[in-house]
């Protein structure tokens, strides 16, 4: 009995080490941003919302703003969300269409509750039409916000 105990707390153990880090929740960033045309700063918040999808799948949702108030919206359409997948401890959206040399990898990872967003080759940027002065590369926001509700 108590062999089967051990066995089951070690499977137990063994399955959370696997499940990977919890990345459903609103994760936002405030940033003052200078409008170049007529030289005034205001606040404006960039978020990304993590929901559990399909099994084994999340979806993410999200509003990144940027240099001269460009915008990204994290959706490939209007009102739909990215299906993404856990692939180590990071969470993968991932789209490719040869025709148009698109090879899109979104890739998140939570560091110390930091959500850090990489789009190396900047093809996830051109995807979601995002603003000329807006990046998805090397963004971090930190949990917590209204903006996802």
């Amino acid at each position: 009995m108590t062999r089967l105990f051990v066995l089951v707390l070690l499977f137990h153990i063994n399955g959370m080490a696997l499940a990977g880090p919890a990345f459903e929740g609103c994760y936002t960033r405030v940033d003052d941003i200078a409008d170049f045309s007529s030289g005034q700063v205001s606040s404006a918040t960039s978020w990304i919302r993590i929901s559990k999808g399909n099994p084994g799948g999340y979806q993410i949702k999200g509003v990144i703003v940027g240099a001269n108030f460009h915008v990204c919206h994290l959706v490939p359409e209007e009102g739909a969300e990215l299906d993404s997948k856990i692939s180590g401890n990071n969470l993968v959206f991932s789209y490719k269409d040869i025709s148009f040399d698109m090879n899109c990898k979104l890739v998140l990872t939570l560091n110390d509750e930091i959500l850090q967003v990489q789009d190396e080759n900047y093809h996830c940027k051109r995807l979601f039409a995002c603003g000329t002065r807006v990046s998805l590369n090397g963004i971090s926001l930190r949990p917590g916000g209204r903006e996802c509700e």
